[in-house]
């Protein structure tokens, strides 16, 4: 990667795509995934949940899964930690700008009429602390001499007490936090378009964590028909970046690429929809794609550039 003041390249912009939720018993689906990335000459960052809550198992405990990953990082392929086992409000609070789906909404709000007392105190520094230590240990049995360098917290969840927390274990860039709005949404709606002015596309750092914002999933359980207009949002997001000199960052998830679970003629929409944009992004803006830390990395080495948003800290 060059050495530019923003995060570009000589010819384009650099561009990462991420792949969240992998986790314990997803070890025999994983293949069709690596397989569609070494068909796109992809290398994707993978964001895992260390404990699977469903499946009451960690990942280390799925052989398939952690064969394959390993062979995945072997190809050039990163993992990060997506959390300790991803349940809702584990990092903190979500971000409702990028949660608009009205099921998790309702959810959400139930959660915080009855419980947001003691949901209050398990936000402290010490006990988001030790879940992130949990899953870094269990991410070490699974890879041997890995050291994970960043995070991502599940569903948008963020509070001051994470970004210390993420410091005392020498996490050293997040990318939890959503640059556009309803960034996760069943179908493109008005104004999705948009950029958060308050988040924005470029890095900054919360205290010592460089927070790398992302935008959208454009390939989640959507049907053929939609594809152009999923396309079409992607490629406004592209523009914004360029126009930034911004990094582009997708968000994918392996279920809703295979549409797993919905009708049978939607089968492989979200892979198809991805390899527009990908291809989009690399024949119309030029972006090179890179593993999300490779970004970080190439960001980390500017760290006065980056503005500091103390806000988060305060």
């Amino acid at each position: 990667m060059s050495d530019t003041s923003r995060v570009v390249h000589a010819t384009g912009l650099y561009a990462s795509f991420t792949v969240d939720d992998l986790s314990a018993g997803d070890g025999r689906r994983v293949g069709r995934l690596l397989q569609w990335l070494a068909d796109q000459e992809l290398r994707a960052t993978f964001f895992v949940i260390p404990f699977s809550y469903p499946n009451q198992a960690p990942l280390d405990e799925d052989a398939d899964l952690v064969a394959a990953l390993r062979d995945a990082v072997a190809a050039g392929h990163e993992v990060q930690p997506h959390g300790y086992d991803h349940e809702l409000f584990e990092c903190g609070l979500p971000d409702l700008m990028a949660v608009q789906d009205e099921a998790m909404l309702g959810k959400v709000a139930r959660a915080l009429s009855r419980e947001e007392f003691q949901l209050r105190h398990t936000h402290t520094r010490g006990m988001i602390g030790a879940r992130i230590s949990r899953a870094l240990r269990i991410l070490a049995s699974a890879f041997p001499g890995y050291q994970p360098s960043g995070f991502r917290s599940g569903y948008h969840e963020f509070c001051r007490e994470l970004y210390f927390a993420l410091e005392d274990c020498k996490i050293r860039w997040s990318s939890s936090r959503t640059a556009t709005p309803q960034a996760y949404r069943p179908r493109v709606t008005e104004g999705s378009d948009e950029v958060i002015s308050w988040i924005g596309l470029l890095p900054y750092w919360v205290g010592g964590v460089l927070e790398i914002p992302h935008c959208a999933d454009y390939g989640s359980h959507l049907p053929p028909e939609d594809i152009a207009a999923w396309v079409g949002l992607a490629r406004r997001h592209l523009a914004a970046c360029e126009d930034a000199r911004a990094p582009f960052v997708c968000c994918a998830h392996m279920p809703g690429l295979a549409c797993a679970g919905d009708p049978p003629g939607w089968r492989d929409a979200g892979y198809r929809s991805y390899e527009q944009v990908i291809a989009a992004a690399r024949q119309d803006f030029g972006a090179e794609f890179v593993t999300l830390g490779e970004l970080a990395d190439h960001a980390l080495a500017t760290p006065s550039f980056w503005p500091q948003r103390d806000e988060y800290r305060r």
